[in-house]
């Protein structure tokens, strides 16, 4: 089951990166400045819209679908490699997925993975770049994820 639920992810993860409309997000991020990191920038976007969107894809609340995730995920910690442990942590201690659905929550998530990346990446500014173009963003994520529901509906 692992193996599959990996195997998923990976499918999604090159249908996202593939996608035109992805990359017409990812495009408009590196008009604004964000070079190699838009993808990655992107991706938390696409995160925003799913979790501040959650009932329009799920009858279950994000309130109750988020804490149900993170007992789940932690019920198996140990067959997952210890830097995913380690973030799995932090993750729930500091309500991550949920706070996706925020703005305040988005600029924390990117502001962490700025303190990753190089010097210069800009991510910490983004979420800036998200409310200028909010509804831009919003327009791609809502064009895009129907296919990428239809894509996963097809290999389960």
């Amino acid at each position: 089951a692992v193996q599959a639920g990996i195997r998923l992810h990976r499918a999604i993860d090159t249908f996202t990166d593939q996608h035109p409309v992805v990359r017409r997000s990812t495009q408009r991020l590196r008009e604004a400045g964000y070079g190699k990191y838009a993808g990655v920038i992107s991706d938390v976007f696409l995160d925003h819209f799913l979790a501040r969107n959650f009932a329009d894809y799920s009858t279950e609340p994000l309130a109750v679908f988020v804490p149900r995730l993170y007992k789940l995920l932690q019920q198996h910690q140990a067959v997952m490699p210890e830097r995913a442990q380690r973030t799995l942590h932090y993750m729930a201690l500091h309500n991550w997925l949920l706070g996706y659905a925020f703005l305040e929550g988005i600029n924390r998530a990117l502001n962490g993975l700025s303190q990753r990346a190089r010097p210069g990446s800009g991510m910490e500014t983004a979420g800036e770049e998200l409310q200028r173009n909010y509804a831009a963003y919003e327009a791609d994520f809502r064009e895009f994820f129907p296919e990428l529901q239809e894509l996963v509906s097809s290999l389960l």
